[in-house]
């Protein structure tokens, strides 16, 4: 099993330029022609010279500190030999060798280190950021989003922000099961992330509840109410191939503005007050449930 402390494949194929500089090196003292290459991992092998099955002659290296070690083998030939006094000035180069070596697996394993905390810390990011179940913003990086969106522009916008309630879902976990719940959930979060613009902070913001911030829209609330009832639609269709018996439906509060201007918290308060009228509204004509 490889170190936890020493680079992967990639950083090992780094090293061929570092290897080639030292191997052409190494052959202009032995005046042989040789191949240089580092092992991680590899056995506990004698440091010094040694000779391969075939007669090749090699020399090895321990490589400090680093797990790896490093081979020379040299190509002799019937009239070129690595004679004693060729391996004199080979010999006093390993010192030099060993060290740049070492210094650059160091290096590699630390850019690998570096390389995997940033991808933790972005992993990390999200996991804070992002709803675990449907991939949307949690509630809180929808607020604060949602906050500089309105609050902290630099050129007018027109925006409207949604709150959106899935109607009926104890209902829905009651007859269709916990399971069949979630999926449901997450089904509505794919048609709210399907519907809206990439760029519209979309997010989950309780148990069946979310939020869209539709930003730089036209001054129409008519194109809002279209929206809404595409939302609406785009989700009934959907449930109802998920689950013929099922009519999903969401209430919608919408509440639209120039910004920037009123507070965040006002406009907040705006869309719920909407959302509030939509379902009393619903329950005052009796709308059919989700089933």
């Amino acid at each position: 099993m490889a170190s936890p402390n020493a680079p992967d494949d990639a950083p090992r194929s780094s090293l061929q330029p570092i290897l080639k500089e030292l191997c052409d090196a190494i052959e202009g003292c032995a005046g042989v022609p040789a191949a240089l290459r580092v092992l991680r991992d590899a056995p506990a092998l004698p440091e010094g010279w040694f000779e391969e099955d075939d007669g090749r002659v090699g020399l090895r290296l321990a490589l400090e500190h680093t797990g790896w070690s490093a081979e020379i083998v040299f190509r002799e030939r019937t009239d070129l030999r690595l004679t004693p006094d060729r391996r004199v000035p080979v010999e006093a180069m390993m010192p030099l060798v060993k060290r740049v070596l070492s210094a650059e697996i160091e290096t590699r394993r630390l850019q690998h280190q570096v390389s995997m905390l940033h991808s933790d810390n972005a992993t990390l990011l999200r996991r804070t950021r992002l709803d675990h179940m449907t991939g949307l913003l949690n509630g809180t990086s929808f607020h604060r989003t949602a906050h500089r969106l309105v609050e902290r522009v630099e050129r007018p916008r027109h925006v409207a922000l949604l709150l959106i309630d899935v109607d009926d879902f104890k209902v829905v976990n009651d007859t269709f099961g916990h399971a069949f719940g979630d999926r449901y959930i997450r089904l509505m979060a794919r048609t709210l992330r399907g519907t809206c613009r990439a760029g519209d902070p979309v997010g989950r913001i309780g148990g069946d509840e979310f939020a869209v911030l539709l930003c730089d829209i036209p001054e129409d609330e008519a194109w809002v109410a279209r929206t809404v009832r595409r939302i609406q639609t785009s989700f009934m269709t959907a449930t109802h191939a998920m689950e013929p018996r099922c009519r999903g439906a969401a209430s919608i509060g919408a509440h639209c503005f120039a910004a920037p201007g009123p507070a965040y918290a006002d406009v907040f308060r705006l869309a719920d007050a909407a959302l509030y009228r939509e379902k009393a509204m619903k329950n005052s004509r009796s709308v059919p449930r989700a089933m």
